[in-house]
């Protein structure tokens, strides 16, 4: 199963329930006002929903531009691929930088490796 996929197979049941719509009518080219008939009401809605189920932030021009269910598939993978990728480098930058030393005047040079303990994802557990 692709991203996409698992995505509209994630929005597809609240957008049915949302728009009173069959299943099989929630597909990648699906014009939500011509083929689903949803309102602007509806679409403020789905937008909150997604925010809030995939923990992204939808702005009013993106919300504007969404036309199909394909549309809000890409965006919500798109808001994905941007907050996994801000997520590495920040877990780089905090918890992987080591420090070298240059006997030259340049500025210190930093490289990046992964700690060697890995962190717990449960503090309270002793291990």
């Amino acid at each position: 199963m692709t991203d996409d996929e698992y995505i509209l197979a994630e929005i597809r049941p609240f957008i049915v329930e949302q728009l009173d719509v069959e299943p099989d009518e929630v597909t990648m080219g699906a014009h939500f006002a011509n083929d689903l008939v949803a309102s602007s009401l509806d679409m403020v809605e789905i937008a909150m929903e997604f925010e809030n189920k995939f923990m992204i932030d939808i702005s009013d021009e993106e919300q504007d531009g969404l036309q199909t269910v394909g549309d809000l598939v890409r965006l919500i993978k798109s808001k994905q691929d941007e907050k996994e990728s801000s997520a590495m480098v920040l877990f780089f930058m905090t918890r992987g930088g080591e420090k070298l030393s240059r006997k030259t005047s340049q500025k210190p040079a930093y490289k990046f490796v992964m700690p060697q303990k890995p962190m717990m994802l449960n503090p309270g557990k002793k291990r």
